[in-house]
């Protein structure tokens, strides 16, 4: 997913527009200044970069932060992720199972099936609880999920071409 169908998707829920301030590149967080409660999603890449992958960040009222990165990795793998999350956390938590593929392209949905639920109520380890260990299995699931209900955002688990030029590398 890119930046406008992230938006537009989370604009266009009822329960997820009042908490949604946007999607960033994660260099622009620093810009940010949060209402809180907030959702917003941030892409682990600098502003000047193609982009690499989608995590979510949820914020209550009371300052607890919620990071969400399919991946399962913490928020200090990106420094200006965990100086955001300094700057306008209480408390937080994040995600440690990796949930999506290695090699599926679906991070953005993930970080819209967390928000959807999230902004809904749902705690970040329960919502975290309906996945299962398989990876391939999850990341069906949640862009299965995402095309159902947003039908406009139509897309593949996995890179072909990217996976293609993979299995043809030879290595020695």
């Amino acid at each position: 997913m890119d930046s406008m169908q992230l938006t537009h998707v989370l604009r266009s829920d009822r329960f997820t527009r009042p908490y949604f301030q946007g999607v960033f590149p994660s260099d622009c967080l620093r810009r940010l200044k949060p209402e809180l409660p907030c959702a917003v999603v941030v892409n682990t890449d600098l502003s000047h970069s193609p982009g690499a992958h989608w995590v979510a960040v949820f914020i209550s009222k009371n300052g607890v932060g919620d990071f969400f990165d399919s991946y399962g990795l913490p928020p200090s793998t990106t420094a200006d992720i965990e100086k955001f999350l300094n700057r306008h956390c209480v408390q937080r938590q994040n995600n440690n199972v990796s949930l999506q593929g290695l090699y599926s392209t679906v991070c953005g949905q993930y970080a819209v099936f967390f928000l959807l639920h999230r902004c809904r109520g749902i705690e970040m380890k329960q919502i975290t609880g309906w996945f299962t260990r398989q990876p391939h299995s999850n990341d069906e699931m949640v862009n299965d999920f995402i095309t159902r209900h947003f039908p406009c955002v139509n897309m593949p688990v996995y890179d072909l071409p990217f996976l293609k030029q993979l299995s043809t590398r030879r290595t020695f």
